[in-house]
């Protein structure tokens, strides 16, 4: 009977290749944020300012982008709206927005590609952790699980 159960468990395992991945996990010494990171995205640069770091995909389809800033005029609620703004101008359909007084999350499509980001306040509200994952359409499906565990990594630092 154990080796059964031994047997199921592997094969649950290798049937769910993102299940069986490891996740890594990034933190910003500057912010002191920290999120996970999907199985097959490396590291593609270090920001020159310390706030952050862009991932990509084995494939280059997809980019992660994660960051710490401060907000203008202390303002979580007001950098978020302009950000989702700027997006809107440079030609994404914003299609969904949650937000809380802590956190901001929306995304959108352009073309056939798709954005998702979230932020979290940090310092009461002077500052943000925030993430940027675009992928294609195609993806969509694909992507869920991944986005949704993201979502739930960001951790706001505990340095203002």
């Amino acid at each position: 009977m154990r080796l059964i159960h031994s047997l199921a468990i592997a094969g649950f395992l290798l049937a769910s290749p993102s299940m069986a991945a490891e996740w890594t996990q990034y933190s910003n010494a500057r912010f002191g944020y920290t999120i996970a990171v999907p199985p097959g995205f490396s590291l593609q640069r270090r920001s020159e300012n310390s706030d952050g770091a862009v991932f990509s995909s084995s494939d280059g389809e997809q980019t992660l982008a994660v960051w710490g800033s401060f907000v203008a005029d202390e303002n979580f609620a007001g950098d978020l709206a302009a950000r989702i703004t700027a997006d809107k101008r440079e030609g994404w359909n914003v299609t969904y927005r949650a937000e809380a007084t802590s956190w901001v999350t929306y995304s959108g499509t352009r073309g056939r590609r798709v954005l998702y980001a979230r932020s979290v306040s940090t310092c009461g509200g002077a500052g943000s952790a925030n993430f940027r994952l675009e992928y294609d359409a195609d993806d969509i499906e694909d992507m869920n699980d991944e986005v949704m565990r993201l979502a739930r990594s960001l951790r706001p630092g505990s340095r203002c």
